[in-house]
């Protein structure tokens, strides 16, 4: 099963919107493959123009006959669970946005952090540049991290 069985308009039109609308390239290089593959050009020509092994293109064939659309995307891989979760992020980013001072109102919170869940969440050579990362300054607006006024 080298080959998609022969796709129909509601399929073509689906891949297409797909590929069109995500900002992920692997996506998007895989519905190529299935379009390509729909219009009878075979898996080692659509690895030459799509810059993919032979192998993967005959494996994302199949994950599309076999799971559809949801088999083109890139699956959960096992690893470390994340120490930080969503809601503490979420709360995090508020606490921060509510200090009066941008630098020590993120040093702040990421001390009370440490202290409270044990978890270090920026190191203190980020600590001067966290307005900058933040989005609270544009790069020409900030002078750099040695910037007295943001240092902690």
């Amino acid at each position: 099963m080298n080959r998609v069985h022969p796709l129909s308009e509601e399929e073509v039109s689906a891949l297409v919107r797909l590929h069109r609308e995500t900002k992920d390239a692997d996506v998007r290089s895989r519905c190529d493959m299935i379009l390509l593959s729909n219009e009878d050009v075979s898996p080692p020509q659509i690895a030459q123009r799509v810059r993919f092994s032979r192998s993967t293109v005959v494996r994302y064939i199949q994950r599309y006959e076999a799971e559809g659309v949801d088999g083109l995307f890139t699956k959960p891989r096992s690893g470390r669970p994340r120490r930080v979760t969503s809601e503490y992020e979420a709360k995090l980013l508020e606490a921060v946005k509510q200090g009066q001072h941008p630098g020590a109102g993120l040093a702040r919170v990421a001390a009370q952090s440490r202290w409270a869940w044990g978890v270090q969440l920026l190191s203190p050579v980020v600590y001067p540049m966290a307005p900058l990362l933040l989005g609270w300054f544009s790069y020409s607006q900030f002078s750099g991290p040695l910037n007295s006024k943001w240092a902690v």
